[in-house]
């Protein structure tokens, strides 16, 4: 989840992030030759919260937030 919202701006789902992290060590031990397709599906925004929580991050969800403790994305 998080190396794909870092490197490529994407916000995976965690069904695909599970994936894409399996694909990330099935890499390195593949042949030149082989090639590993992986199906991007679902919307992660809909995850944000869980991440937070499973993480220990602290979102905001809007300016009026700022400097609130918000956990998982869901304001008091």
């Amino acid at each position: 989840f998080h190396h794909l919202c870092r490197t490529e701006g994407i916000i995976p789902a965690l069904e695909s992030s599970h994936a894409v992290a399996h694909a990330m060590k099935l890499a390195p031990t593949m042949r030149p030759d082989q090639v590993l397709l992986i199906n991007l599906s679902g919307r992660g925004d809909k995850d944000i919260g869980t991440v937070a929580d499973l993480s220990g991050a602290d979102f905001y969800c809007r300016p009026s937030c700022r400097g609130q403790s918000v956990k998982g994305g869901v304001a008091p």
